[in-house]
């Protein structure tokens, strides 16, 4: 693995103004920034701003890591069991369950090394009955996103190991 990786966040998910969100932008980049550091003590992270997520990554010999928060959501479902959304570009669908907390959470993650683009699209959801109110809803969110948070460190082991 290289000495050096540069990191880019770009947060796409679209929140309603009146929407409670559990963290700000700028935070959530910065957690997930730090359990990659972390994760990876031996590796030197540079931090891109925002603005260089549709830039091309500079040079072939720098590897660059591009995450897209494509979700970060957790809703009751009373009237909707059926979901169609676009997950990479592509349709795709999923049961909510009625009565329930839902939550999910969804990257998208690039790759950019020696002139190859690896790409992997990690989502997870989660159910929650209404037992404790909005603490069942933020459980919910909590274990979606430990499930992506590992499956991405894992994408990154993976591909740096190669």
């Amino acid at each position: 693995m290289n000495d050096t990786v540069n990191i880019v966040f770009f947060d796409g998910r679209s929140i309603p103004k009146k929407t409670k969100i559990e963290c700000s932008t700028n935070e959530f980049y910065q957690t997930i920034f730090s359990k990659i550091k972390v994760t990876y003590p031996s590796v030197t992270f540079n931090l891109l701003p925002e603005a260089e997520y549709y830039k091309k990554p500079v040079g072939e010999s720098v590897v660059t890591i591009k995450i897209r928060i494509a979700a970060y959501h957790a809703g009751f479902g009373t009237d909707i069991s059926a979901a169609i959304g676009i997950v990479g570009g592509q349709f795709s669908t999923m049961i909510i369950p009625k009565g329930q907390w839902n939550a999910v959470t969804g990257y998208y993650v690039q790759i950019f090394r020696e002139g190859k683009n690896v790409i992997k699209e990690i989502s997870n959801l989660a159910s929650r009955p209404n037992i404790w109110g909005y603490k069942s809803a933020r459980t919910a969110l909590n274990e979606t996103y430990d499930k992506s948070n590992q499956e991405m460190l894992f994408f990154l082991e993976q591909e740096f190991m190669k």
